[in-house]
């Protein structure tokens, strides 16, 4: 607060009050600094003026204000014969050995010296007979060497990171260099194309529709270029804090020290752009346009809520949302999503890699008060076409949709007894000519998110089988999706599923109608038998089934101690309890029994052995194959009271 000596004490504390007011509802918030000064108090002519709060308010701003990251080596200049060294600055997380780049600004010509460029140095060093660069006139101006140098109309030695300095170059016309870059040889790239990580300006409202042009500036440079935008989901999903350092710590050490450039070419983190790297093994999802806007927190690899730059009555309201809590102080700036996009130049770009683009919409109307900048971007990795369009993975989401037309027969799920269908029949999502094989194998979701695979054609209408390891409450007539991933310059041109992951197999109990009948989904006429399956004890003495558990376990082995030979215990599962009671407890005779055999060894083998019942430790006796799946016929003497899914042992040797 300047001329503080000239108000009252009561008319500064309520100026700072209103100052304060008006900075909280803006990114700079309660907590700004303010320092009461007055550089000549009371006014006058005197010689040694009075001054009040102006070492308070040095410090104030040496306390705001970094010191910039880069080493200012020892500067020798030459006065009247006489050396004097200039101010030295260190910092040991610089490195003094990154390329020399310097923005000219203002070039003239010195009869019998040469052309006199004047600017800042970027980043690196240059000493007096260097060579330099000027990437824009082409190499026919390569071999120049700096002659002369002056700071400040002192002759220099060498300059660094920071400096401001004129630079004398003879043999150059001054007419061919305005604005642009000089450099030391090899230390910029000439960009035809680059990949570069962007967000959109928020202010902008135009659309952003994927192939539209732009005037992109980089540094002094401005040229039209073709956007093409991908990855936003990716990108949001992965993104944080951690990976975003470890990236920044990675490129920094391999690419030497950016944190010397200037915010024009990108030598900070600005526009919340950091230093990324591309991967082209990874796989991003094509764009229709530009995205405004990503919601995080439900954003994954296979999902995220995305708006388009099209617009919508949502992102409306979050806008509406989003003033709101802006006006209420919660929050200061919506930070919009970094994406993909590669940039297209009409002509060629020199600059180094890691600058910093701005996109903007100069065509518009000069008039209106909109705002014409619509994206930043950084610069991260040249782009040639004929070698680098092969090596990305962008893919575009294709989805069909058809119906369940007819249940398989209902299980009750093991674990969370829930009544399930481990196949369906669907339709409705081919046509008659389709060639199937191309689907067969492929995966399926239903409208609740269940997971099942393609197993088989049904008829020859289009229909087709559908497996569901871990089962599915999916009911006739609900919809069924085939969703897939095609990919730009794939030549196979395959549908690949790679984020669709099948769920673990959950087995089930099969349930049977109370006249015998296999339930198939149908609905049961009003009086007829109904579906129970809980307590299998209470049902009438009639064939009921388990479903067939895989003829695994087996491998076990157990060691008999009186005659010290290994014995191997075959484990398996009741299916079916056949017959008619034959003891006094109602138990079944017969019982089918799955899982104690593979489908190819010959059970006739196993006539006569023994098998137990472990819940009930009723004993039965193997009395021969029943059908073609590895199942058997084991006869009880005594009967077998154990609900079906009970396990069984068979003990081999």
């Amino acid at each position: 607060l300047n001329k503080c000596d000239l108000f009252a004490e009561v008319e500064l504390v309520s100026v700072e009050r209103k100052i304060k007011g008006a900075l909280s509802k803006t990114k700079f918030g309660h907590d700004t600094v303010l320092v009461r000064c007055a550089a000549n108090v009371g006014g006058g002519g005197a010689k040694k003026p009075e001054i009040r709060g102006i070492p308070e308010l040095i410090k104030a701003i040496g306390q705001m204000v970094g010191v910039p990251e880069r080493i200012r080596k020892t500067v020798t200049s030459s006065s009247a014969g006489k050396n004097t060294k200039g101010s030295t600055n260190t910092n040991a997380n610089t490195n003094t050995s990154s390329h020399f780049l310097f923005a000219i600004d203002h070039c003239f010509p010195i009869r019998g010296q040469g052309t006199v460029l004047t600017g800042t140095v970027l980043s690196g060093s240059i000493k007096i007979s260097s060579p330099i660069t000027f990437p824009i006139l082409g190499s026919k101006h390569d071999g120049r060497k700096v002659k002369s140098m002056q700071m400040f109309r002192r002759p220099v030695s060498s300059v660094t990171a920071g400096d401001r300095v004129g630079l004398c170059v003879p043999g150059l016309d001054a007419k061919l260099v305005e604005r642009g870059l000089a450099c030391s040889p090899g230390a910029v790239t000439l960009f035809d194309a680059a990949l570069a990580v962007v967000r959109k300006v928020r202010y902008y409202k135009g659309k952003m529709t994927h192939g539209s042009k732009y005037h992109v500036t980089v540094g002094h440079c401005t040229v039209m270029c073709t956007a093409q935008f991908f990855g936003a989901k990716e990108m949001a999903s992965s993104h944080s804090k951690a990976v975003q350092q470890q990236r920044h710590d990675d490129v920094e050490e391999h690419d030497g020290d950016r944190k010397g450039l200037g915010t024009s070419l990108g030598g900070v983190d600005a526009a919340g752009l950091p230093h990324l790297q591309f991967d082209y093994d990874r796989e991003f999802e094509f764009q229709d346009g530009m995205i405004q806007d990503v919601d995080s927190n439900l954003g994954s690899e296979a999902g995220g809520q995305i708006t388009n730059d099209a617009g919508s009555s949502s992102m409306e309201v979050k806008d509406e949302n989003y003033r709101s809590e802006k006006r209420r102080g919660n929050i200061s700036e919506r930070e919009q999503p970094m994406q993909w996009a590669l940039l297209t130049f009409e002509s060629p770009v020199y600059c180094p890699l890691g600058s910093l683009a701005i996109a903007s919409r100069l065509d518009s109307d000069v008039n209106s008060s909109a705002c014409r900048l619509a994206f930043a971007g950084r610069l991260v990795e040249k782009f040639e076409p004929q070698r680098d369009l092969k090596r990305m993975k962008i893919y575009t989401t294709k989805q069909k949709e058809g119906i369940v037309q007819r249940l398989g027969s209902p299980y009750l799920r093991n674990g969370d007894k829930k009544i399930v269908r481990y196949e369906i029949y669907g339709s409705d999502l081919f046509k008659k000519e389709t060639d199937m094989s191309l689907f067969v194998g492929m995966k399926v979701e239903t409208s609740s998110g269940d997971v099942g695979q393609i197993k088989s054609t049904f008829g020859t209408a289009g229909k087709f089988k559908v497996n569901f390891p871990a089962g599915t409450t999916a009911r006739e007539g609900d919809k069924l999706f085939l969703r897939f991933r095609k990919f730009a310059n794939d030549e196979k041109k395959g549908m690949y599923q790679n984020n669709i992951v099948l769920p673990v197999a959950i087995p089930g109990v099969q349930i049977e109608s109370e006249n015998g009948s296999k339930e198939k989904g149908k609905k049961q006429k009003k009086g007829g038998g109904g579906i129970k399956a809980k307590n299998v004890s209470s049902l009438p003495l009639q064939p009921v089934k388990a479903e067939v558990p895989p003829p695994s376990s087996y491998a076990t082995t157990e060691m008999d101690s009186k005659t010290t030979t290994m014995k191997s215990k075959r484990t398996g599962q009741i299916l079916t309890l056949k017959g008619n009671a034959a003891t006094e407890n109602g138990g079944y005779d017969m019982a089918i029994v799955g899982g104690l055999f593979a489908m190819e060894e010959n059970i006739r083998l196993f006539a006569g052995h023994d098998v137990i019942v472990s819940k009930s430790d009723e004993i039965g006796s193997i009395v021969g194959p029943f059908g073609k799946a590895g199942k058997c016929k084991v006869s009880f003497k005594g009967g077998v009271t154990a609900p079906l899914g009970t396990t069984v042992e068979m003990v081999d040797g």
